[in-house]
């Protein structure tokens, strides 16, 4: 198992992953299919003034847009509708196992990957019946918590109601904080 990716390691497909629910991600919730991890994006402010040769846009350092993810499974069931209790903070821990080829020494290898998405969920599409066929349930989570970690390597950490926001181990709002 490698806990670092390094330049000589060719990363080539996720081998493998499952889906969990809770802080520590210990409960299997069911079968998933492709999921699309949430995008990253900035708030960002307009430019413009005396001296400038026009407008531009500015990230706001450590601010992002909503950040949203739709988890699909194959059935409705249970943990599902577990998961999609308002009143409840949903937790998913997806666990990839990422196939590495290492260039230096001509071996394979494997990392661990974890991404973190908690927030509440804000949609349930319980699919749809069609004999012989998965259901195509999803959930649409609005996160407040992302984080992505590639062995021990953390690559993003957004925690919005802490004012965190790390980006390849380095806190871009500690500074903010420092100054608030």
């Amino acid at each position: 198992m490698v806990n670092t990716i390094t330049r000589d390691m060719l990363p080539e497909v996720i081998n493998n992953y499952k889906a969990y629910s809770g802080e520590t991600g210990e409960n299997l919730i069911g079968v998933t299919t492709t999921v699309t991890l949430p995008e990253i994006a900035h708030m960002t402010a307009t430019i413009s003034g005396a001296g400038l040769g026009g407008e531009f846009e500015v990230p706001v350092a450590g601010y992002t847009q909503n950040i949203t993810m739709e988890l699909p499974f194959t059935a409705i069931t249970p943990q599902v509708a577990e998961l999609s209790n308002s009143n409840k903070k949903c937790e998913i821990v997806l666990r990839a196992a990422m196939q590495v080829f290492d260039k230096g020494n001509g071996t394979r290898d494997y990392a661990p990957m974890k991404i973190v998405v908690g927030g509440a969920v804000t949609a349930v599409t319980p699919g749809s019946l069609q004999l012989g066929n998965p259901t195509g349930s999803t959930i649409k989570i609005s996160a407040t918590r992302y984080s992505i970690t590639v062995g021990n390597d953390k690559l993003f950490e957004i925690d919005k109601i802490n004012q965190i926001y790390i980006v390849d181990g380095v806190d871009m709002m500690q500074t903010i904080r420092d100054c608030c």
